[in-house]
């Protein structure tokens, strides 16, 4: 597991933590939580900040899935 926290700049506070699973020799399950936090501006924008990167990331996790 791999945790790491921003400690300056807009983003400061946004925890990311990692998780490597292995499912077997040729598959490995990969877990990913993010709390993004956002500065001033955030406040304002971050719920839809947010949703569009959470989507952005499902997209390429299923990208890569496909590809399998």
């Amino acid at each position: 597991m791999l945790k790491s926290e921003i400690i300056d700049g807009d983003t400061k506070g946004t925890i990311l933590v990692i998780e490597l699973n292995p499912k077997s020799n040729s598959r490995t399950e990969i877990k990913i939580d993010v709390d993004i936090k956002f500065g001033k501006l955030g406040t304002i924008f971050g719920v839809f900040a947010k949703h569009k990167i959470k989507n952005e990331i499902n997209n390429l996790i299923d990208h890569f899935a496909k590809t399998e």
